[in-house]
């Protein structure tokens, strides 16, 4: 939001709503923080959360999406929960595949579930997507897409994912500012990541950056385009920061109009009424758009670069 870019009259407006969300906060983390922490850690499987402190755009997804290849990479057998934003599942917890319907199962899991060969498990209170992983698969490593608030789900790892351009932007508490939790909490955290560049003061340097490329264009058969050949380009995007993906589309394509949606969305045929052309999409959107056989729909391939030093670094923390 334009409003937490800076102390600005609206921000401060709004500050007595931000103390009401420490207050609620606060009392959360006195009933449920670490509850079980200790008793898993020497257990089996581990349990890492990547997150981030702020409200989203930090590139959780595709990070967790990264995290998982390498760690299969490496012969250890993945799961991954998250809440299942936008969902509405039959039950709790419940079982994505990459056959799911995107209203039962949300965008994430959705898409986890279609690019990864690993069981993706949602719920509400994270806690029982765990132990709903645990009961019934053998695995190595339990992935947590977000989570970092949740204090009843135990964690043997917390990593926290930052914007480069943004970072924590005027510090204030939600709804003044971006934070969900206190910037002391990165001081506590495993590890701390960078999303490009790091161009905000309230990051550090010790603090490494991961790069999100794109692997391509492509279209509802999975088969790779040329943008260049995209005429009367809309990018319909319904993510937590939008800039985001249209800085990345500007690297090939300049001629483009944009529309946006709150994050999670859940798109109708309706929602594009008005859109003439043809349309671009995160892939977290267009697996909720997919189905649409009306529409001339494409989606924006990406994936993310982190040095392999710092992957042996999670890997070393977690298997020694």
């Amino acid at each position: 939001m334009k409003i937490w870019q800076n102390k600005n009259i609206v921000a401060i407006l709004l500050l007595p709503f931000s103390l009401l969300y420490i207050v609620l906060s606060a009392i959360d983390i006195f009933i449920k923080k670490n509850k079980g922490n200790k008793q898993i850690l020497s257990t089996s499987p581990k349990i890492v959360v990547v997150g981030n402190i702020t409200a989203g755009g930090t590139g959780k997804t595709p990070f967790i999406q990264m995290l998982a290849k390498y760690l299969i990479s490496q012969n250890k057998k993945v799961g991954i929960v998250t809440r299942g934003y936008g969902a509405f599942p039959p039950n709790e917890p419940f079982l994505v595949t990459n056959q799911s319907n995107s209203v039962e199962s949300g965008d994430e899991a959705l898409m986890h579930a279609q690019s990864l060969n690993v069981p993706v498990v949602i719920a509400k209170q994270r806690n029982l997507a765990v132990a709903y992983l645990k009961n019934n698969y053998d695995l190595d490593v339990i992935l947590s897409d977000d989570g970092l608030q949740h204090w009843q789900m135990p964690r043997h790892l917390n990593i926290v994912l930052l914007d480069g351009l943004r970072g924590t932007q005027n510090g204030f508490y939600l709804p003044a500012g971006p934070l969900r939790q206190s910037t002391k909490f990165l001081k506590k955290a495993d590890y701390v990541y960078c999303k490009g560049e790091k161009q905000h003061t309230s990051l550090q340097k010790q603090w490494p950056s991961f790069n999100i490329n794109v692997i391509g264009f492509f279209d509802k058969e999975n088969k790779e385009i040329d943008i260049q050949n995209l005429n009367r380009l809309t990018l319909v995007s319904a993510i937590a920061n939008p800039d985001s993906f249209y800085q990345v589309v500007k690297k090939h394509k300049n001629d483009f109009n944009t529309k946006e949606f709150l994050d999670h969305h859940a798109f109708s045929l309706s929602d594009f009424d008005d859109v003439k052309g043809q349309i671009l999409m995160t892939q977290k959107d267009f697996v909720k758009c997919q189905h649409f056989k009306a529409l001339d729909i494409y989606y924006c391939k990406i994936e993310v670069f982190l040095e392999d030093k710092e992957l042996a670094k999670i890997y070393h923390s977690l298997f020694g």
